[in-house]
């Protein structure tokens, strides 16, 4: 029998994460010990989890930073969302930053243009920025190499970041 989510009652599917019972303790945030103490609804039967909870039902809980106030996201890959501002000082690097460093790795000669030779990079560079900066960082970032580099580098630069948060190449 299919797991049924403890709040909405939707049905448990193959890919969904289970967030019933993930605490403050489960995360993966730069400063832990800022998250305020939180604890997911879970339903167990002699000692057996026997629950389910869905991630909309999960986000649906508030997950507070001590230093920055409620954190806006949601839960997803089974974490809690992240506080940004604690990311950003964790890393101290701003978007300029990191156009920088992919304005200035970029080859535009015809035989080899684009960021393959450092594919490895650029996509540690775009999970940087998805998790200090969220999709509308990664967006700004790859419009501003379009603007200086052209629509090639960009393309390819929307192609390596596929699948880093909601990035869909």
């Amino acid at each position: 029998m299919a797991k049924k989510c403890i709040e909405c009652g939707k049905k448990k599917g193959i890919f969904d994460y289970d967030y019933a019972g993930l605490s403050s303790r489960h995360g993966r945030h730069p400063f832990p010990e800022r998250i305020g103490l939180f604890y997911l609804p879970r339903i167990s039967k002699q000692g057996i989890k026997t629950d389910f909870l869905c991630r909309d039902c999960a986000s649906n809980h508030k997950v507070v930073c001590k230093k920055h106030g409620e954190i806006q996201g949601s839960f997803k890959f089974g974490s809690a969302p992240v506080c940004q501002k604690c990311v950003s000082e964790n890393t101290g690097k701003s978007l300029q930053d990191y156009y920088n460093e992919l304005a200035r790795n970029v080859s535009n000669n015809s035989e080899n243009w684009g960021f393959w030779p450092i594919e490895g990079r650029v996509k540690k560079i775009g999970r940087e920025i998805d998790a200090q900066f969220g999709f509308a960082g990664m967006q700004e970032v790859n419009n501003a190499i379009r603007s200086s580099n052209g629509a090639g580098p960009a393309r390819e630069l929307e192609r390596i970041w596929d699948g880093i948060g909601q990035w869909r190449g």
